[in-house]
């Protein structure tokens, strides 16, 4: 909030709502503005006892400051991390909207049976203005989740032009695990094979308002509860507590996953929320303002740098993670997943990265990706790892090495002639990678950098649980 002293004027404010008073306590004039933003800021995070815009305010010893009605970025900050505090604490009201569990399509009886054990709900989101907000999600179970026999789960968080995918849901449930997958940017099914934006038809409820869609962080400079991105964090955290509520579902074993947007959503999700026990960002991560493609320009703005960089809380992130992208990927670029690497691998040794040649950026090849499963798996179900790299390469001369007991099947060299860089308006990455096979001796993987390569990581194939994975060392800028 932006707040300019006058000079004294009055004892006492006047409003429709009511008085405000502040008195008893001699404090030096220059800190009374300060003080003053403490019940402020506590009215704003309940939305009750909002100023005016333009009103004076009284302080101590007959001094006033006029309200502006504006938050500063620090303030927004404080408002976010407390807005999600109180998320964590609160299991939203859900609801089963049996017409929606399937889409109407033809295939519609032979899907029953494939689809049975995921239902569609309605759940309460976070406030907007101080009213509530309603989010469409697909919950399911494997067939032998029991209070008796708790089961893993998962928060699915879909990217850009995607939605609530109960298929998503079932790959999972197929897995063992309970899952549920919500529509982040406010749409819902019209019962037609189709996905409309807001409140209509049967979710029209008094009471409730539209949430917003993907604006890709353009309304940053707002009130926080203003903003896509803060309703689509919130939204997550309050998924995660509908599966702990559920005594079929063993709440210290849920996980996250996200994709594209959805990787960004949940990067930024695990610094306010350290319950998941893993998570698994695909194509969107942190450190997207060093990022060389589209989301470079994306969060060039000073509110986006503020108030959204994931990496701002990775010092919090003390789950492993299994950071996910392709090397030519042409929205997020393997050097800002390398820097999300390290920063939450200080944290956890079990958080690994995996960068897939010929990786094309989609909804369906994410969700496939076995790596995934293995490293959730891994981590939940005590299944054999991916292996990490116990030594990260540097300089020309490679030798770098995975952990005790890692299988190798093989070993390659990536590597970069041109700096990263890409065509924005075509969406492609234009600088080539090259590759060569590096010598592989046990654990040890040695070569020689090409000497006019200006980058390189490598990536070391796995034999794991008889499934060849793949591990990735740090990109290395030369």
């Amino acid at each position: 909030m932006d707040i300019f002293y006058t000079k004294p004027l009055l004892t006492s404010i006047d409003r429709a709502k009511g008085s405000v008073s502040i008195k008893n306590i001699f404090l030096i004039r220059k800190i009374l503005a300060l003080l003053i933003t403490i019940p402020l800021l506590a009215g704003l995070l309940s939305g009750t006892n909002t100023p005016i815009s333009g009103e004076t305010l009284n302080l101590w010893m007959g001094e006033s400051v006029v309200w502006t009605g504006e938050e500063t970025l620090s303030e927004k900050k404080a408002k976010i991390e407390q807005a999600y505090l109180a998320a964590m604490a609160t299991t939203p009201a859900f609801e089963e909207v049996s017409r929606y569990n399937l889409p109407a399509s033809p295939q519609k009886f032979i899907d029953w049976f494939k689809y049975s054990g995921i239902k569609a709900i309605t759940y309460d989101g976070m406030t907007l203005d101080g009213q509530k907000t309603k989010v469409f999600a697909y919950i399911g179970f494997p067939k032998n989740a029991a209070p008796g026999n708790p089961v893993p789960g998962i928060v699915l968080v879909h990217g850009g032009g995607g939605n609530a995918y109960y298929d998503w849901v079932k790959a999972w449930n197929d897995r063992g695990y309970a899952a549920i997958a919500m529509s982040n940017t406010g749409l819902f099914p019209d019962g037609k094979d189709a996905w409309v934006f807001g409140l209509q038809g049967g979710f029209a409820q008094a009471g409730y308002v539209n949430s917003y869609d993907n604006d890709g962080f353009s309304t940053a400079d707002r009130k926080a509860d203003n903003q896509w991105i803060y309703h689509a964090v919130g939204e997550t955290i309050l998924a995660g507590n509908i599966l702990r509520s559920f005594d079929c579902v063993d709440a210290s074993k849920i996980g996250i996953s996200g994709i594209s947007w959805g990787g960004v959503v949940t990067s930024i999700t695990i610094g306010y929320d350290n319950r998941f026990a893993f998570a698994v960002p695909i194509y969107g991560n942190g450190y997207l303002n060093e990022g060389y493609g589209i989301f470079g320009a994306i969060t060039a703005g000073e509110a986006v740098q503020s108030l959204w960089m994931a990496q701002e809380r990775f010092d919090k992130v003390t789950m492993p993670v299994l950071w996910l992208v392709g090397n030519d990927d042409f929205f997020f670029s393997v050097n800002t997943h390398s820097k999300c690497y390290a920063d939450t691998h200080a944290n956890n040794s079990r958080t690994i990265m995996t960068v897939l040649s010929g990786f094309p950026h989609g909804h369906g090849s994410a969700w496939r990706q076995e790596e995934e499963f293995a490293f959730a798996d891994s981590v939940v179900r005590a299944a054999p790892p991916i292996p990490a790299f116990a030594v990260q390469p540097a300089g020309r001369t490679v030798a770098a090495q995975m952990e005790t007991g890692a299988e190798i099947v093989c070993a390659k060299l990536y590597y970069i002639t041109q700096p990263l860089a890409y065509d924005n308006a075509t969406y492609t990455m234009t600088t080539p990678w090259f590759s060569q096979p590096l010598a592989v001796d046990g654990t040890r993987m040695t070569g020689t950098v090409p000497a006019n390569a200006v980058g390189y990581y490598i990536e070391c194939v796995c034999c794991v649980d008889g499934k060849k994975l793949v591990s990735a060392s740090q990109y290395i800028e030369l």
